[in-house]
């Protein structure tokens, strides 16, 4: 399903210290996940997901997620995540900004 990652700003010039995540599409659509700085997260709908889809379509360990060193940071811990429609590698940190789709 898509979630629309939007980062929120700290202080001027310090960077990204939370993400805010918002579901658009699937049974949580309206929903807000928040992954903070040093809090890496897993997004998914299996029991080690701190970050709970309920959605067939989501991988138990979907995506992971850490915001450091002022940015967002995506990992796709099970094959077949998108951002902003493009593939993302497995296993690989991919910087997010404010405004990309992950799918």
């Amino acid at each position: 399903r898509r979630a629309r990652e939007l980062p929120l700003p700290a202080l001027r010039g310090r960077g990204v210290t939370e993400a805010h995540l918002t579901v658009e599409e699937g049974p949580a659509a309206g929903s807000v996940f928040v992954v903070r700085e040093g809090t890496p997260a897993v997004l998914g709908r299996g029991p080690g997901a701190e970050l709970v889809l309920r959605d067939p379509a989501a991988a138990p360990r979907h995506l992971g997620l850490v915001v450091q060193a002022g940015a967002l940071a995506l990992h796709d811990l099970a094959g077949g995540a998108r951002l902003n429609d493009a593939p993302l590698a497995l296993r690989v940190a991919t910087p997010a900004r404010a405004g990309d789709l992950v799918t």
